[in-house]
């Protein structure tokens, strides 16, 4: 007996997008297609949410795949209508063999499954033997996605080079289609074609072009139809669509664009102005499509600062190691869609893990786990300090290790120690991620900041040390976060953070500061540095890594972080009155703008009202802006920043300030070597220079 477990392809998708309506057209037409496919004797079945279940008795493995696959093509041909829509799905195939050894129908299904997982890891529409590693050979091998195509190795192309982009030509007349074909295959462009606008709805979805060309006149749907359409499906509307007509009047044209189109071009048709301007169209498509992805990561990364200052807060009131555990597991299963999620921590002997806090785990599984110290994936990342993450099965296996597969689902997992002080508390492990994706950077860094929040209120909670230190892990974590924005790794903090506290040392050692400037100062000033510009989260990406001088308009939307990053600081001092850093930092986050003369922003304050961090911060940010290269100048050389700060003592800076800066200054050129960026792609020290080149060019 074998069985064939499919599963519908991004489901959750098509629910989001159509709407679970359209959902349920999909599912029991899914239905509809299986039952009519199978053969005498096979059974069907919808065993939950978007899976199904084939019985297939006498049947082995490889007789199985044969009709899996045959059901697989019958569903991916199938064409489902549901008021006025046609939609298109495939499925992930898993199938199994019950052998002798195999005595029960669980052990079936969950052999089914785990080839199923395979089929969709491999990258789905696709059917998998389970126990074979073997994919079945499909009668008529799946259509490539038009993507990939777009990005096969050249030798797979037409002729040497890559390919342009996709065009997907709507004309009724086969020669005029030819025609294009033949000149935009010349160009390096994929050409698909439809012969009217039905034909160009149902194939529109499995091609995604980059720009489809669109006659107007044609029969059963003309141009107009199709296009609005298109333009009405939110799936497929940034599609551009430049029309095609003989008709040139007033009315058409305006019709034609009325009804959604980009552009509208007169036949008969100059062949260099069409390639041109279906170029034009692809960039605008291909910059439509990286601003909303950019827009995701922001909004994402948003998101994410919302819940890790969340658990700041928390951890900031909390005294019992339950809560500070708990906090950490829902708030990881939060950051990752992950649905369990556990925190192990050693028992009293020091030689066993336990579970302190899960989700996912039964609470008669948490109570009987114990993980020696140095055995098991948890073991050996508590024993190391290193965190394990496996993201495919190639990177590891936990079948068949009983410590590590009671409690980690499935692969993509990881496993991470909470430290502080090169000693290890804890290990958070999380895995049974909702969607199956690898773990990404982002993610992993999240996991990093959630596991060093955890560590800091672990140790004070157990060693009884002031919140402090845990609130200058919590937060400068978060600074890191935001400053980085994106993937970023450079130096900017470390560096602007030892230039601070090279001034404040001279500032004490000579003028007027001395008695102000003490080793609290010196320790407060270190932590507070890095929040400086936690308030560009809240800059949109449009205008923080714009290559060019801002706009007025640009210039005031940045000129907001000052104030946004000293309101976040201050809802975490309103949580936690008794972190004294947390004061200096607003101070700076809030005054690094200010200039001496009262012509800087958000306050317009002026001399002495700058309070001195904020002084002390202003050089050194700067110094850094100057030093360093953005995407819309190269680095000064350390000689002409000099000069330029120089300048501004007693307009810009703090002229006490500057004569410190001028005695240490060879101190600032020996960290901005050392501590050196790699090649990136942006800063976020946007306005920081604004106003200092001889040409002002730096805003």
């Amino acid at each position: 007996m074998a069985c064939i477990l499919l599963d519908i392809d991004h489901f959750k998708r098509c629910n989001d997008t159509y709407g679970h309506d359209v959902g349920d057209a999909v599912l029991r037409e899914t239905a509809r297609v299986l039952t009519r496919c199978t053969r005498g004797g096979e059974a069907v079945y919808r065993i939950g949410g978007e899976e199904f279940l084939v019985l297939c008795p006498g049947a082995t493995a490889e007789m199985a795949a044969k009709g899996a696959e045959r059901l697989r093509e019958a569903i991916e041909s199938n064409r489902i209508e549901h008021e006025n829509r046609t939609i298109s799905i495939t499925v992930s195939v898993g199938v199994a063999q019950r052998e002798v050894q195999v005595a029960r129908s669980n052990d079936l299904l969950k052999l089914a499954d785990d080839a199923l997982y395979e089929a969709k890891r491999g990258g789905r529409n696709r059917v998998c033997i389970a126990g074979s590693g073997l994919h079945a050979e499909p009668e008529h091998p799946p259509k490539k996605d038009a993507r990939s195509r777009r990005t096969a190795a050249p030798d797979e192309l037409n002729g040497p080079g890559s390919l342009h982009g996709c065009v997907l030509v709507v004309d009724d007349d086969a020669n005029a289609r030819r025609s294009l074909r033949r000149l935009l295959e010349r160009e390096r462009f994929e050409v698909h074609e439809a012969c009217d606008g039905r034909d160009a709805l149902a194939k529109v979805s499995d091609i995604d072009p980059d720009v489809i060309l669109m006659d107007v006149l044609m029969p059963n749907m003309d141009g107009f139809a199709c296009t609005r359409k298109l333009k009405a499906d939110p799936a497929l509307s940034g599609i551009p669509v430049i029309m095609l007509s003989g008709q040139t009047d007033e009315k058409h044209v305006q019709a034609g664009l009325e009804a959604g189109a980009e552009e509208y071009v007169a036949k008969p048709i100059r062949h260099r102005e069409l390639v041109l301007r279906i170029r034009a169209m692809i960039q605008l498509h291909s910059s439509k499509a990286d601003l909303i992805r950019s827009n995701e990561v922001r909004g994402e990364q948003a998101r994410a600062m919302g819940i890790l200052f969340d658990l700041s807060r928390r951890l900031a009131v909390t005294e019992s190691i339950e809560e500070i555990v708990g906090h950490a597991v829902s708030t990881a299963a939060e950051l990752t869609s992950s649905r369990r999620v556990s925190v192990m921590l050693p028992d009293d002997g020091g030689e066993h893990l336990f579970i302190a806090n899960a989700i996912g785990i039964t609470a008669e599984l948490a109570e009987k786990i114990r993980v020696p110290v140095g055995a098991a994936i948890a073991g050996r990342v508590f024993a190391s300090g290193e965190p394990t993450v496996l993201n495919t099965p190639q990177d590891g296996s936990v079948c068949g290790r009983r410590c590590d597969s009671e409690f980690f689902a499935s692969v993509p997992l990881a496993s991470q120690a909470f430290t502080v002080h090169k000693k290890v508390l804890g290990v958070l492990n999380v895995t049974d991620r909702q969607d199956g994706r690898p773990f990404d950077a982002h993610e992993l860094e999240y996991l990093d900041l959630v596991c060093n929040m955890t560590a800091s209120a672990l140790e004070q909670v157990q060693a009884g040390l002031a919140q402090k230190r845990a609130h200058a892990a919590i937060v400068t974590g978060l600074a890191k976060l935001a400053e980085h924005r994106d993937t970023e790794t450079g130096n900017h903090l470390e560096r602007v953070t030892r230039y601070a506290l090279v001034l404040a040392e001279e500032l004490r050692r000579t003028g007027r500061y001395g008695s102000k400037i003490d080793d609290q100062f010196i320790e407060d000033l270190n932590q507070a540095m890095p929040l400086h510009d936690i308030g560009k989260v809240a800059v949109s990406d449009a205008i923080l890594l714009k290559p060019g001088r801002l706009t007025n308009d640009e210039f005031e939307a940045m000129k907001r972080h000052a104030e946004v990053g000293a309101t976040a600081i201050q809802s975490v001092i309103d949580q936690s009155p008794d972190a004294g850093f947390l004061t200096m930092a607003r101070e700076i986050a809030h005054c690094h703008h200010e200039r001496c003369d009262g012509a800087g922003y958000p306050g317009g304050v002026s001399g002495d009202e700058i309070p001195l961090p904020a002084r002390i911060a202003a050089v050194a940010d700067v110094y850094d802006a100057l030093t360093t290269k953005r995407p819309y100048k190269e680095a000064f050389p350390h000689a002409r920043s000099v000069e330029i700060i120089r300048e501004g003592a007693g307009a810009h800076f703090d002229p006490d300030v500057v004569n410190a800066f001028l005695a240490r200054q060879q101190e600032f050129a020996e960290t901005a070597a050392k501590l050196s960026d790699p090649v990136k792609r942006h800063d976020d020290g946007r306005a920081d220079c604004a106003r200092y080149s001889p040409k002002m060019c730096l805003q």
